[in-house]
């Protein structure tokens, strides 16, 4: 492995404590969000611009003596938490998080680590208790949302870009001291809290240790509670992940997820926004979520005085309307076993099926995909049974379906099975790259396991005589591996196909090591993908310990090359995982594994690379133009999870 060492000190500082009570959000499937602070005093207009959101501060480049004056007018004397948690409940939501302080780094409790916080308000009361306190009463679990990053705090690094305030004297160290003192506050003056939802995670002084560090405080006070993923650089960490405004394509397999989302433009409120979603759109995205195994946490953002905006009201109470009929087909729902039909979504309860219809079919049948199962009773949520036929096409199944029954934002039908789903899919391939140094074994799997694989390595198409599957196959030469599903003989699906290659893998570089470290060279300019390094001249060079960015001020129009050998204990096939804002790029022995160039915010792309036992010339290319700047690698082996690549493993060249 590339790095046994780094593995055994990531288990000793990942997770220790942790004992998250997941099933209870597993089961709720909707939620509530909540952006709440001084930015509803202006409502979204600073100077000519309509247009702000929960940014406003930066967006509107407002100093802070400037931004403090909205702490003096926001006086919510309309806010009703009983009412916010009423209006959750009606709409068939299972939790309701709220900001406890956004980037403003505005407080909506009395701390005692500030004063910039709600008794700096002619309103002064303590929004948290009274949020828990109604949660509680209405049956709602708890979350509180926390930011990380902290625009008004003095030791809170980087500066935004328009700032006067200069960097000079700030020490981001103490500034973390007062995160953790903050977030202690919340997690011992309320009660039990259900989920914390930390942001603003992206800037480049916020690092790996510190995530892990935090985690380990928040879990350390409750055991049991949810932490999302924006708690560690890069999203590296938590609970569950949070894709922000998107549902993914085909959800997150195997892992818990959760889309949070506006109803109009902004998370915060903004009187000017006309850009609302649909009653049908919203529905609809929280059927496709349920389907795909994750959760809607679906934002309000409250005006000033306290009241949510008539227009959050109103699609609150339809979305409420349209659950107290269908929402069976949503709590306690995990993920369509048949994948996503054209008409509508499918989620499941058991040997339950719940087939959301966004149309009505004109043909009088509904065809479920790859449903091989028998059908034991039909019935449509709010008008009861309905007779029905069943008839099989290929390997789906008709279901007559009486005539138009339709809620213009979905209807569902919901169907018993004879059992267990058996799904008539393709196998899948545990390929891990489509490559192996000497020999290896391939795993195969596939939905269900009521039918059986059957596979080739010919080449010839796999019939029910061919080998059936039923542990990882050896393969030791390059091999064309075809395999389809079978049930009582029949095949049932489409034929799956892949080549696993066997390789020499990546020769020992020839290059002299020297001490531990890498060279990190610096180019100053602007850009917009990754220069040809070739042709510019350098600023500045280094010797580092780890291929990341200092706890500064991120730099901005600014490029940078790592470079060094990497030590690799045995032979064999690497997955790498570059993440980067802006662009980056990894290549091993001159070979590019990851190409993540571009303009972007801070995400991740993957490659694989086949290497023999030794030292491996490693350089990760760079660049940020503006805003946040991160660079980190992590690596894995087949089976395992990535890891950061610890520091004793790379050497200087030459």
């Amino acid at each position: 492995m590339v790095s046994a060492l780094l593995a055994a000190a990531a288990i000793a500082t990942t997770q220790p404590q942790s004992n998250p009570d997941i099933d209870w959000w597993r089961e709720a499937r909707f939620g509530m969000f909540i952006h709440w602070g001084l930015y509803a005093v202006p409502a979204g207009e600073w100077g000519e611009r309509k247009t702000h959101g929960e940014w406003i501060m930066s967006s509107g480049q407002i100093p802070i003596p400037d931004y403090e004056k909205f702490a003096d007018q926001f006086n919510p004397t309309e806010f009703d938490a009983n009412e916010w948690a009423e209006m959750a409940v009606d709409a068939g939501m299972k939790y309701l998080v709220i900001t406890t302080k956004h980037h403003d780094g505005f407080c909506l409790w009395p701390s005692e680590q500030t004063d910039w916080d709600i008794e700096r308000t002619p309103y002064k009361k303590d929004i948290l208790k009274q949020i828990a306190d109604a949660c509680r009463a209405n049956g709602l679990k708890i979350g509180w949302y926390h930011s990380i990053m902290d625009w008004h705090h003095p030791d809170y690094l980087p500066r935004r870009g328009w700032e006067d305030r200069p960097a000079e004297g700030a020490d981001f160290n103490l500034y973390r001291s007062y995160l953790h003192n903050q977030v202690k506050e919340i997690l011992t003056n309320y009660g039990k809290i259900d989920v914390i939802w930390f942001d603003g995670e992206w800037e480049a002084t916020w690092i790996a240790p510190h995530g892990r560090e935090l985690f380990n405080e928040v879990v350390g006070l409750q055991p049991q509670i949810l932490v999302n993923n924006r708690v560690g650089a890069g999203r590296s960490g938590g609970h569950f992940g949070t894709p922000e405004q998107r549902i993914p394509e085909t959800g997150l397999p195997g892992e818990d997820w959760e889309t949070c989302m506006t109803m109009g433009r902004t998370w915060g409120y903004n009187k000017s926004d006309e850009n609302w979603k649909s009653t049908q759109t919203l529905i609809r995205n929280l059927c496709d979520i349920a389907s795909k195994g994750g959760n809607y946490l679906l934002n309000v953002g409250p005006m000033a005085n306290g009241l949510f905006p008539d227009l959050a009201v109103e699609r609150l109470e339809e979305i409420g309307d349209w659950m107290d009929t269908n929402g069976e087909a949503i709590h306690g729902t995990t993920a369509s076993p048949v994948g996503k039909p054209e008409w509508g979504r499918i989620t499941r309860k058991g040997n339950d099926l719940y087939l959301i219809l966004f149309e009505w079919p004109k043909t009088g049948f509904v065809e479920i995909p790859n449903l091989g199962n028998g059908i034991t009773s039909a019935e449509i949520l709010g008008h009861g049974p309905v007779g029905f036929a069943a008839n099989r096409h290929g390997p789906n199944i008709l279901l007559s379906v009486p005539k138009p029954r339709m809620n213009e934002n979905a209807s569902v039908i919901k169907i018993t099975l004879d059992g267990a789903p058996i799904v008539y899919s393709a196998p899948q391939f545990d390929s891990f790259g489509g490559q192996f140094i000497g020999s290896t074994r391939l795993a195969l799997s596939t939905a269900s396991d009521q039918v059986e694989v059957h596979y080739t390595l010919d080449g010839s198409a796999p019939t029910a005589a061919s080998p059936k599957y039923s542990a990882p196959i050896p393969i030791s030469r390059t091999t064309t591996i075809k395999a389809a599903s079978f049930h009582r003989n029949r095949r049932v699906s489409e034929t799956a196909e892949i080549q696993m290659a066997k390789v020499p893998g990546f020769a020992p570089s020839t290059l002299t090591a020297g001490g531990i470290g890498l060279l990190k060279t610096t180019y100053k300019g602007k850009f917009d993908r990754l220069p040809d390094f070739g042709s510019l001249t350098p600023d500045d060079t280094e010797v580092v310990k780890l291929i990341t960015l200092p706890e500064a001020t991120p730099e901005e129009n600014v490029a940078h090359v790592f470079k060094g050998l990497l030590q690799v204990d045995s032979a064999g096939i690497y997955e790498f995982e570059l993440t980067s804002d802006d662009g980056s790029k990894l290549l091993i022995d001159g070979q590019v594994i990851v190409d993540h160039d571009g303009n972007h915010s801070t995400s991740a792309k993957t490659g694989f690379a086949p290497l023999q036992a030794g030292r491996h010339l490693v350089e990760v290319q760079h660049f940020n133009s503006a805003g946040g700047s991160v660079i980190e690698l992590k690596q894995r082996t087949k089976g395992g999870t990535f890891e950061s690549i610890s520091a004793e493993l790379f050497r200087l060249i030459g």
